[in-house]
């Protein structure tokens, strides 16, 4: 009766918490379609055709950082809902789906460093807009963790001002339009989305997922990989597992990393759990806060100058996203010097040879001894061939590029937090 008498929407579809679930773009678009699919069912079973069922439908979209995916998923809604459309019979609009309202992302704010939300919002509503929102929400860069407050909501509105009427965005109908890399992206993304979609209807639709499980299997699934992904820093997210500031101390500022609010849903279906992307590490940064002391890295570097200074920045980087202080002396040429320079050092809680993979084993079967002698684990930086002998020989841990950061945080912190 609201849609006939005012020809407005009357249903919203929020496909948010797939995203805050950890799904990836095909999958949150073949869900939002199975939604759409569902509730478009039960309009035409109230009276209505499934032109006005479909018309009355506005759907919600977030969008998250990776600007070109974004991107091509915004059009790839379009195109597929185009194509559902046709599957009810409705043929005559390209774009049934009157408002595709977007939200930026809540998923990927991060609490320490928090000013990188902003340029996190920034190519968000760049990848609504060339995405071909109809409308978009500009989140404030602290809507995960507070009521936001005079400056972040001014920084939020600027956004979108600046994109419109300093970058002119909104001049063309589709800047994407005609990009190989853009148009391959969103065939790639519509491909797997409408597979998903139509495994899901096979399943007898959404609300049978629901009540199987089968999607929030899906959904958990796909957040698991995820965590894993930033957790071996195959997903990068900037100042948590990637170039932290290892100077902020939130709990000085009597501050709490905040976790996403769990949707309330029916005792009829298992519970999806929504998770911030970078909770894990920034509950791994105020746990080292909370420590009586917080654990002490010191760095050797020597020999060869272009791999030391390589792999102390690894190591100084690696250390400081779990909010460990890491002390870089520069370099110290030989190995030798490191172990007069180790002598003079107190409350260390971990030594790091920084050093070419050729000179760690010379040097350590040297030094042996003397290593020993330091009383603390001797850490390389790097992932020789000859590791077992290093082993061997009491080195502790290699540390590299293939190491799970998160584990390996976590491990030391447990070991060195008191």
């Amino acid at each position: 009766d609201l849609y006939q008498a005012n020809q407005t929407p009357v249903a919203a579809i929020r496909s948010d918490l797939f995203h805050n679930s950890g799904a990836s773009a095909a999958l949150e678009l073949g869900l939002t379609l199975s939604a759409v699919a569902e509730i478009t069912v039960g309009l035409i079973d109230a009276g209505l055709t499934a032109d006005q069922a479909l018309h009355c439908i506005t759907l919600f979209q977030p969008v998250g950082s990776l600007y070109f995916v974004e991107i091509a998923k915004l059009r790839a809604t379009r195109r597929l809902s185009a194509l559902l459309a046709k599957g009810f019979g409705v043929l005559s609009y390209q774009n049934p789906i009157l408002n595709q309202s977007i939200i930026t992302s809540l998923f990927n704010q991060s609490y320490y460093d928090q000013h990188t939300n902003m340029l996190r919002g920034c190519t968000e509503v760049m990848s609504a807009v060339l995405g071909g929102a109809t409308s978009i929400i500009a989140l404030p860069l602290d809507a995960a963790f507070q009521k936001d407050d005079t400056f972040s909501r001014r920084m939020a509105i600027n956004t979108q001002l600046i994109v419109r009427n300093e970058s002119y965005l909104h001049k063309v109908a589709d800047p994407a339009g005609g990009s190989y890399y853009i148009e391959d992206a969103t065939d790639k993304i519509a491909e797997s989305a409408w597979r998903i979609f139509q495994e899901i209807e096979a399943e007898g639709g959404y609300l049978a997922g629901l009540e199987k499980g089968t999607i929030q299997g899906r959904l958990k699934q796909a957040g698991q990989k995820r965590l894993e992904d930033l957790a071996n820093r195959k997903e990068i997210q900037i100042g948590v597992n990637q170039f932290p500031n290892n100077n902020e101390q939130l709990l000085k500022e009597n501050k709490t990393a905040a976790t996403m609010t769990q949707p309330t849903v029916s005792n009829r279906f298992e519970t999806v759990t929504t998770f911030r992307f970078a909770n894990s590490f920034e509950q791994l940064r105020l746990t080292t806060e909370s420590c009586s002391r917080r654990p002490n890295i010191q760095l050797l570097p020597f020999g060869q100058l272009s791999m030391q200074r390589a792999r102390a920045a690894f190591i100084v980087n690696f250390f400081g996203c779990a909010g460990f202080s890491v002390n870089d002396p520069g370099s110290l040429e030989t190995i030798d010097q490191c172990l007069e320079f180790a002598k003079n050092m107190s409350n260390i809680d971990a030594f790091v040879l920084c050093a070419s993979d050729s000179e760690y084993l010379p040097a350590v079967t040297k030094f042996k001894d003397q290593l020993q002698e330091l009383k603390v684990p001797i850490i390389v930086a790097g992932n020789p061939t000859d590791s077992q002998e290093l082993t061997s020989l009491g080195i502790d841990n290699f540390i590299h590029i293939k190491t799970n950061l998160l584990q390996t945080l976590t491990d030391y912190q447990q070991r060195f937090c008191k």
